[in-house]
């Protein structure tokens, strides 16, 4: 039976040459191992006399410690003293069958090998890879085939010394399985291990080691440069404590790759100094699950990184404080103790320095080389050998590269990869005796070899020492974290490259269109893709009608050339060599999955995903992603661009810090309003405001307190707002409502007896869901509200500036100043489509062929050089029908019929009616009030008659067209404010053996106008409008007549006060209409009241206008 021990007895025992310790309620007598062990025997008089398991476990043992520790053990402590047992984690390796390439024989060390099976070891950082201090062998030249990709990765530390107990820097995160295990052999069998290993142990406090400070860092503190001299500082400057754990905050936590992260973590003042030697590393420590739990790692920082401590840390699925660490939120503190380890580095060290990495073994390595680089006057050489399985496994890569360029006298640095993409540049395949005789320092007194990898090299090691009869009193300090089962390669995001690669849109819905057209209209190419043939074109001809509009509505101070689109039916296609995928696609969790399930199989893997989703959390929707994708995937959520550019962007929950902060700028430089939510958050920013909005108002209506109208009432009065809430409750419907609350009861478990219980009661069940349900909802059907019924949109506007307005550069442009505009719903200035016009007048647009149609009267209008033209929608693709200095004088109001695709339009000076075909064909004369004016070479200016060309009772100005019943109707606007102006009525074609000129079928319908000019005919034919221009107080006004039924009624002024108008559209289901007049505005009347409102004013000067 086992001896007991209480913990008073072995407190005794804590001299030098009398020292015990407990380990796992065992009580051992290390006092014969102080001269061997790594740390120095500082680290053993420190927890001498005290239960040692949590410092025993953090720092890590091997796979046969203990059996190990047998030898020094004496008995177990008694039931009464025993403490909770501490969390063990024990690595699994799978067994590997490996040769010598070349067996050598092994050199001596310089002293005798005292055996430890088990030990306490030196501190190692979390998933530390082994690591060897050797000098180089003669022998070289061995083959390296075997690659750890397939074995589990778990963690250790391996290096010889005196005593014969391995320590060393490795101090690192786990390495993955990407070096041969035949490099550990092979460094095993021809490298002699040093002793001088141990010549640097940690025997001095944190404040009093010298650091190197970063060039182009800040200044130091005074504690720093205490550092940096090696003098003596203050505790509150170096905040590390070797015996006492303190709490950091963590003020940033970055995904360089989906499982590994950079967490940084603030010290208590912005320029307190770590403490931290270089080579050595710092305790981690948390309670889990009830359990106290440490782990080592080490920094990236150092002490010229003020007020801060930086870590790189892989993250395990079964790991307890990786874990731990991946779900902290900034904000949140753990507590941290150090400095630790054995090594302090020191320029005497080395002259050469060999290293070979694997994975996250680079990090003890990026310690000590930053070290090296950042001091001007350590000339140490080192050489580095990187291996990984694939590109984007490489961790560090920028700041590696950067040290490459900054100190290539005293930094080398070479790749190896095992799946190398094409084009790769460095090495292939395994590290081989061919690569680290070409890329590291030759065998030399003063050069050290420093390995990194995995565990099962150390494994693979003492193997082959067993296999060739080499040394076998080699002893292994594994790491105390869990074991790991293979991992896949893992990718780190980098910057895509986005000037050649297009953006992706998932969806052509009414969202998903003006989320692409934003990005054309920024420059970038997009790929719209949707199931449905109608959904793509309509996006399509959406962008092109569009874009320009968007670039001058979110960029108004930029000249950005528009980028390319096109549609696509399905995701490959669309998402084919992609940089951003946004998918837009109806709020339907199941079905998001399933979208960026395929996407994670189709994109490109640098490529971002996104979510456009309001409802859910894009951390929702990476159920079937795998881990390695995930660091790119968020929500990137717009409102409804452009008249509300905000976009607000968060991350899934592994989303990488710099994949937002990216998209930020790139988002921004389309115009739109950023904002980025700090954590996961089911409804963004806006939408939580908005739902405790909707949440209260529910309550009050479930408690009687108020009611829809009187809340809404009470709202438009307070905010002076079109958008009322209840109404908008209706609009979006109570079913949408309560799903929406839904996610906010189920998340922070709400109650939802007076809100969405009590709406599902009282109105969605009886079938009340709103404006879309017969039965109403918040409001009563059709009822008559007393608040301001919310005005419908505007339609999106096409107009004319004639280029007389003090918007012109000067008056000799005012010719050449003419524009097409477009004036589109919930933005307040017009974007122009077409510039540098010769005076437009008239315009129409067909949808059916998706151009604009318009007129130019030309510089001088004695001349025939007026023209008719066309464009898209966008305004490109500029042809010309009538060519000017041809057969027309001055083109007016324009109006297109679909059914015959054909144009009508007067011309002024011309006195005249035309009518063309769109494609051009077909030009006729339909009305000719006097001789052809090209064929009148001695006009008469004094004889007042209608077919004189200089009696401007002739001219013919607006224009309308009833088809249905074949009729024309014109004004002839007589001279400026004469009250001569009259409206005529004929038929559409020339009565048989008549001329345009002598037809005989024109009624007279109103005369003694003031200035009637442009006209519109609503759809029934029974009413015509027009703007006249003339004098008030019957001029300057918007008019009407009744001329169907055959009969024609008194003329009705709707409204006045206008400023000289011109052009006229009416919007018969809006029941408005549309004005422009010369003084700069654009004018909305209400037809019932007569009320106008400006939409939009400048200082153009408007002539036609039509509804698109």
């Amino acid at each position: 039976m086992a001896k007991t021990f209480s913990l008073e007895e072995v407190q005794k025992h804590k001299q030098p040459d009398d020292l015990w310790l407990v380990l796992h309620n065992r009580v051992y007598n290390v006092t014969t191992y102080l001269q061997d062990h790594p740390g120095g025997d500082a680290i053993l008089k420190e927890v001498a006399g005290t239960d040692a398991t949590e410092g025993f476990e953090e720092v890590g043992h091997s796979m046969e410690a203990n059996d190990a520790l047998q030898d020094l053990y004496l008995g177990d402590l008694a039931e009464e003293h025993r403490a909770v047992a501490v969390e063990v984690f024990r690595p699994t390796f799978q067994k590997v069958s490996q040769q010598a390439a070349v067996k050598v024989p092994r050199k001596t060390t310089r002293t005798p090998i005292r055996i430890l099976r088990g030990a306490l070891g030196l501190g190692l950082a979390a998933g530390a890879g082994a690591i060897i201090f050797t000098k180089r062998g003669d022998t070289i030249f061995a083959t390296l085939r075997t690659t750890l990709a397939r074995l589990p990765i778990s963690t250790s530390l391996s290096a010889s010394s005196k005593g014969s107990f391995w320590s060393g820097f490795c101090i690192a995160t786990a390495a993955e399985a990407s070096l041969s295990v035949f490099v550990s052999m092979w460094i095993w069998s021809k490298f002699d291990v040093q002793e001088e290993f141990t010549h640097f142990a940690a025997r001095h406090p944190a404040n009093s080691k010298r650091t190197i400070p970063a060039r182009g860092k800040p200044a130091l503190t005074q504690a720093s440069a205490a550092l940096r001299s090696g003098k003596p500082v203050q505790s509150a400057s170096a905040v590390l404590n070797p015996k006492e754990y303190r709490p950091f905050k963590l003020i940033r936590k970055t995904l360089v790759s989906p499982n590994v992260y950079r967490f940084v973590f603030a010290l208590p003042h912005s320029q307190d100094v770590l403490g931290l030697p270089t080579g050595q590393h710092v305790a981690l420590r948390a309670t889990i699950d009830g359990k106290s739990i440490s782990r080592s790692y080490t920094p990236v920082s150092n002490n010229s990184d003020l007020g801060r401590i930086e870590l790189l840390i892989k993250v395990y699925d079964q790991g307890a404080m990786t874990q731990y660490l991946a779900s902290m939120s900034v904000g949140q503190t753990i507590d941290i103790r150090g400095p630790k380890g054995a090594m302090q580095y020191s320029r005497k060290y080395a002259t050469k320095i060999g290293m070979i990495a694997g994975g996250t073994g680079i990090t003890p390595m990026y310690q000590l080389i930053r070290a090296i680089c950042e001091d001007d006057s350590d000339n140490t050489q080192i050489s580095l050998i990187y291996a990984n399985n694939t590109e984007e496994d490489i961790l560090l890569r920028d700041e590696l590269q950067g040290f490459a360029v900054q100190c290539p006298h005293k930094f080398r640095l070479h790749y190896v990869l095992s799946k190398p993409p094409a084009g790769w540049t460095g090495s292939s395949g395994f590290v081989t005796g061919d690569l680290i005789k070409k890329h590291l320092p030759a065998a030399e007194e003063a050069t050290k070899m420093l390995l990194c990898g995995p565990p099962p090299m150390i494994s693979a090691m003492a193997t082959q020492q067993h296999t060739s009869h080499q040394h076998t009193n080699t002893h292994q300090i594994t790491h105390p974290n869990t074991h790991q089962p293979h991992q896949h390669a893992t990718m780190t995001w980098t910057r895509p490259t986005t000037t050649t690669r297009p953006i992706a849109i998932l969806g052509a819905g009414v969202l998903g269109r003006r989320i692409a057209t934003v990005f054309v209209a920024g420059g970038y190419n997009v790929h719209i893709r949707d199931p449905s043939p109608s959904a793509r074109s309509d996006a399509l001809a959406f962008i092109a009608a569009n874009a320009a509009h968007f670039a001058s509505e979110l960029n108004p101070t930029k000249s950005i050339p528009p980028g390319s689109y096109s549609a696509y039916e399905d995701i490959a296609s669309a998402v084919k060599n992609a940089w951003l995928v946004i998918e837009a696609v109806p709020e339907k969790l199941d079905l998001k999955v399933e979208i960026f399930e395929e996407l994670d199989r189709k994109a490109p893997r640098d490529c971002i995903l996104g979510s456009n989703s309001s409802s859910f959390r894009s951390g929702l929707m990476v159920g079937r992603v795998g881990e390695e994708r995930r660091g790119v995937v968020c929500n990137v959520h717009f409102t409804m661009p452009p008249g509300i550019r905000t976009v607000e962007l968060m991350t899934d929950g592994e989303t990488e810090e710099g994949v937002l902060e990216f998209l930020r700028g790139v988002l921004e430089g389309c115009g739109m309003v950023v904002a980025v939510a700090r954590r996961e958050s089911t409804g963004f920013i806006f939408n939580r405001l908005w739902a405790a909005v909707k949440r209260e108002i529910l309550t009050i209506l479930a408690e009687g307190v108020s009611d829809a109208a009187e809340i809404d009432r009470l709202w438009q009065h307070m905010f002076r707002a079109e958008v009322l809430p209840c109404q908008l409750m209706d609009q979006v419907g109570l079913d949408t409502v309560a799903f929406i609350e839904d996610n906010y009861i189920s998340e922070r478990g709400l109650s939802g007896s007076l809100t969405v219980d009590w709406l599902r009661k009282n109105y969605i069940s009886r079938g009340k869901l709103g404006n879309k349900s017969t039965l109403g909802g918040l409001y009563p059907p059709d009822s008559h509200q007393t608040l301001t019924p919310k005005r419908k949109p505007d339609p999106t506007l096409f107009i004319l500036d004639v280029g007389l307005g003090s918007n012109a550069p000067s008056l000799s442009s005012v010719h050449t100043n003419g524009k097409i505009l477009r004036l589109s719903p919930g933005t307040s200035r017009p974007v122009p489509l077409v510039t540098g016009l010769p005076a437009p007048d008239g315009i129409a647009i067909s949808k059916s062929l998706s151009r604009i149609f318009f007129t130019n009267m030309g510089p001088d209008p004695s001349k025939p050089n007026g023209s008719l033209m066309s464009c898209r929608l966008d305004g490109s693709d500029l042809k010309t029908l009538i060519p000017p200095n041809t057969t027309i004088f001055t083109p007016k109001q324009l109006v297109f019929v679909e059914d015959s695709q054909t144009l009508y339009f007067c011309d002024r000076e011309g006195m005249s009616i035309h009518r063309i075909h769109a494609s051009g064909s077909n030009h006729e004369i339909l009305l000719q009030r006097t001789p052809n004016p090209t064929k009148t070479t001695t006009p008469n200016p004094n004889t007042p008659n209608p077919i004189n060309p200089t009696n401007q009772t002739s001219w013919c100005v607006g224009l309308a067209i009833d088809h249905p019943h074949k009729k024309i109707y014109w004004s002839q606007k007589g001279p400026s404010k004469s009250n001569t102006g009259r409206i005529f009525r004929a038929g559409l074609q020339i009565p048989p053996g008549e001329s345009p000129s002598t037809r005989t079928d024109i009624e007279t319908l109103f005369s003694h106008l003031p200035e009637p000019i442009d006209l519109e005919l609503d759809g029934a034919g029974g009413t015509l409008y027009w703007t006249d221009r003339g004098e008030h107080p019957r001029g300057s006004s918007l008019n009407r007549g009744l001329v169907g039924g055959g009969r024609v009624g008194k003329v009705e002024i709707v409204a006045r006060h206008f400023r000289e108008p011109i052009g006229l559209a009416l919007d018969e289901q809006g029941g408005r209409a549309y004005v422009t007049d010369l003084g700069g505005a654009v004018w909305r009347v209400d037809l019932q009241t007569g009320k106008k409102e400006i939409v939009f004013e400048d200082e153009g000067c408007y002539t036609g206008i039509c509804l698109g």
